[in-house]
């Protein structure tokens, strides 16, 4: 009777310890696809990423869905361009900001001085349009 408790203590003591500690899962292994430590190396933000969230564009692309008629559909389409073009001194202002921010970590005084002025520039067309 005391040998078979044995074998099957001896069986079951590391089974439960292992069970303890808890087993490595897929999910805890590192891939260099997904885990990368570093961080970006400059801004993320792009201007196409800012022209596909325009409500409008979104009213065109469901257009069919919506049931819009050609002369809705125009209309929608004249005020895309008229945006378009309205914005698209941010849009050069983002772009030059993305290529002088990825070029150097650090800005210089120059640099720090022109993203300042882009920033003011921003904030005067946005007060103007309010």
């Amino acid at each position: 009777m005391i040998r078979p408790l044995a074998i099957v203590a001896l069986l079951l003591v590391p089974a439960i310890s292992f069970a303890q500690r808890g087993g490595r899962t897929q999910a805890d292994r590192k891939t260099p696809l997904f885990d990368k430590e570093e961080a970006p190396k400059g801004p993320t933000l792009r201007v196409r990423d800012i022209e596909d969230q325009s409500p409008l564009k979104l009213l065109i692309d469901k257009r069919k869905d919506l049931k819009l008629t050609d002369d809705q559909l125009k209309q929608i389409k004249d005020l895309e361009g008229k945006l378009k073009e309205q914005n698209q001194p941010l849009f050069k202002a983002l772009d030059s900001l993305r290529r002088d921010m990825r070029i150097s970590a650090k800005p210089s005084e120059e640099e720090r001085a022109k993203m300042i002025e882009v920033l003011r520039m921003r904030r005067a067309n946005a007060r103007r349009y309010d």
